[in-house]
This record gives C-alpha cells, sequence and structure tokens, in this order.
C-alpha cells in the first residue's frame, strides 16, 4: 500500500534521511543488500546505481556490468533524499 506524502511531509523525510544518512556513513560496514528487502529487477537496480552516480557527479564510477544488488545504506538514503526534495536527480 503507498501512500502519498505531502510537500511538507516529503521535505521532512528528507531531512530525517540526511541526518540517519550521517551517522550510519560511519559504521564499518554499509553493505545494503537490497533483494533481502525488495524485489527489483536487474536492470532496476542497475538504474538506480546509474541515478545515483549520476546525481553524486561521478556517473564514470557507474559499472553497468557491476552487481547493484549492493549498494551503501547511507548512498540510498541520500539518494532518496534527494529525490525526496524534488533535486534533479
Amino acid at each position: 500500500m503507498k501512500a502519498d506524502l505531502t510537500e511538507n511531509e516529503a521535505k521532512l523525510v528528507a531531512v530525517l534521511l540526511e541526518k540517519a544518512a550521517d551517522q550510519f556513513s560511519n559504521n564499518g560496514c554499509n553493505d545494503f543488500r537490497i533483494s533481502d528487502h525488495v524485489v527489483m529487477t536487474d536492470r532496476e537496480k542497475c538504474e538506480l546505481d546509474r541515478d545515483w552516480h549520476w546525481h553524486n557527479g561521478d556517473p564514470e564510477e557507474h559499472d553497468p556490468d557491476g552487481n547493484h544488488d549492493y549498494q551503501s545504506d547511507f548512498v540510498l538514503m541520500l539518494h532518496f533524499a534527494a529525490r525526496l526534495r524534488g533535486d534533479n536527480v
């Protein structure tokens, strides 16, 4: 079930994600296995990785042939925070 967020709710979620990302980035291991939590195709995971690297300003770091099931938890948080804020991602 999906719930629509108001604009202010989306802004709050983005701030909370950014604060959590700051804390999570200090962990020794930041591996987050997407397939442990949701069902996504390899293509969807690859597009998520590509979009993150584009937003982060390092599109050359995206490896289209890489294993995109594992991402850094704080990277995903920052990416989704940017999307909730409406940044060009």
